[in-house]
C-alpha cells in the first residue's frame, strides 16, 4: 500500500530522433544484398530527400556504427571503408559580404539594449554563442583587442559554458568604434553577474560578468533571441521577408509592430501574458459550468455546511463503532 502512495518519478522526455534514423541499413551476412551495396543505396536515397550536410552527418554516424560493430566482432570489416560507398560532397558557394548599409539597417533595427550584439559581431566575427558568453574581462581597451574565452551553449534542456568552436581560443583586433559602443553600453546597462557549470552540467561552475542579459536577471539564450530581436530586425531592415501565415492565420513573428523597431521583452512578455489571459477568459465563459469539473468552487456557501441527517437514516458499523469510542474515553 505504501509502495502506491510514494510519487513515482517522472519519466524523462526522449529526445527527438533525425529523420533519418529509422532508415540506417544494416550489416547483413547474406551474399545476395551485401552492407556495403545496401549502404550506398541508403546514402543515394538520403541525397535524394535532404541536403548535402545532412547526408554527411547521417554518414559519420552509420560509420560509428560500423566501427563498434567490427570492435565487437560482428562483422570482419566496415562496409562504410568500402570505395563503393561514396559520400556527396559540398558544392563550394560564393559568399557575398553585407553592404555597409544592410549592415547599418540591421544595427539600427535593433532595440536599444541589445544594439551591441551586431556591432560587436560586425566589427570582431564572434559567433552568437561567443556574443552571449562575451564578458567585460575579455575586452583590452589599451591594446584594443578582444580575447574570445567562452560561449554559452545549450547541453539538453540546460546551459553551460564551453571553449568556442573547435576548442579553440582566439584573440581579434577591437576597432575604435567599437571600443567606443562598449564603453556607452556598459555605462548604461551593468554587467550580468552569471554562474553556469563549465562543459559539463555537473562541471566546477564559473563566474563572469557578461556584458547582455536578458530579462529577468538572465542570460540571453539562442532561441529567444532569435525570435524575438533578430529575425523582426532583419524583416525591419529589408533583409529577409515577413513570414506567411499558417493554417491559423498567424505569423511567426507576430510581435513586429507595424513600422516601428522591436520592442523590449518585458513588453512583449506583458503582451504575450495579457493575451494569454484574454484568450483564457473567453474560453471559460463559453464553457458551460460544471458542478463535477468544479466542484469547490461553483457549488454556493450552503452546499459546502454539513447537512442534518433525514428520517430513518441507518447507522452503519463504523458509526457505531466511532461512537462507542467516544462514549469509552480516553485509554487510561
Amino acid at each position: 500500500m505504501l509502495d502506491r502512495l510514494r510519487p513515482r518519478p517522472r519519466p524523462r522526455p526522449r529526445a527527438r530522433s533525425p529523420p533519418w534514423a529509422p532508415t540506417l541499413p544494416v550489416a547483413t551476412t547474406s551474399t545476395r544484398t551485401p552492407a556495403r551495396c545496401s549502404s550506398a543505396r541508403w546514402i543515394s536515397d538520403l541525397s535524394s530527400r535532404f541536403g548535402t550536410s545532412t547526408v554527411q552527418t547521417a554518414f559519420l554516424v552509420l560509420q560509428c556504427v560500423f566501427s563498434l560493430a567490427v570492435a565487437d566482432e560482428v562483422i570482419k570489416r566496415s562496409p562504410a571503408k568500402s570505395p563503393v560507398v561514396q559520400v556527396p560532397k559540398r558544392a563550394a558557394e560564393e559568399i557575398t559580404a553585407w553592404s555597409d548599409e544592410r549592415v547599418s539597417a540591421a544595427i539600427d533595427a535593433h532595440p536599444e539594449l541589445f544594439r551591441l550584439l551586431p556591432i560587436i559581431g560586425a566589427a570582431c566575427g564572434l559567433r552568437q554563442g561567443e556574443l552571449f558568453g562575451l564578458a567585460l574581462e575579455d575586452f583590452d581597451f589599451e591594446e584594443r583587442v578582444l580575447r574570445v574565452h567562452r560561449q554559452i551553449k545549450k547541453l539538453g534542456s540546460d546551459h553551460l559554458y564551453a571553449l568556442p568552436k573547435n576548442d579553440r581560443e582566439r584573440v581579434v583586433p577591437l576597432p575604435a568604434w567599437a571600443a567606443g559602443a562598449v564603453k556607452r553600453h556598459v555605462s548604461v546597462y551593468r554587467p550580468l553577474v552569471c554562474s553556469l557549470p563549465w562543459e559539463k552540467l555537473d562541471g566546477k561552475p564559473r563566474t563572469h560578468n557578461l556584458l547582455f542579459r536578458w530579462t529577468g536577471d538572465r542570460h540571453v539564450r539562442s532561441r529567444t533571441h532569435s525570435e524575438i530581436v533578430w529575425k523582426p530586425a532583419l524583416v525591419q531592415a529589408g533583409v529577409i521577408p515577413l513570414p506567411d501565415k499558417d493554417s491559423r492565420q498567424r505569423r511567426r513573428l507576430h510581435h513586429l509592430p507595424q513600422g516601428g523597431a522591436a520592442p523590449a521583452p518585458p513588453l512583449l512578455r506583458e503582451r504575450h501574458a495579457g493575451r494569454r489571459r484574454l484568450s483564457q477568459r473567453t474560453r471559460r465563459a463559453s464553457r458551460p459550468r460544471r458542478t463535477r469539473i468544479h466542484p469547490p468552487r461553483l457549488r454556493p456557501p450552503d452546499a459546502r455546511l454539513p447537512r442534518p441527517r433525514p428520517q430513518g437514516h441507518r447507522t452503519t458499523a463504523c458509526s457505531v463503532h466511532a461512537r462507542s469510542l467516544t462514549e469509552q474515553g480516553p485509554e487510561q
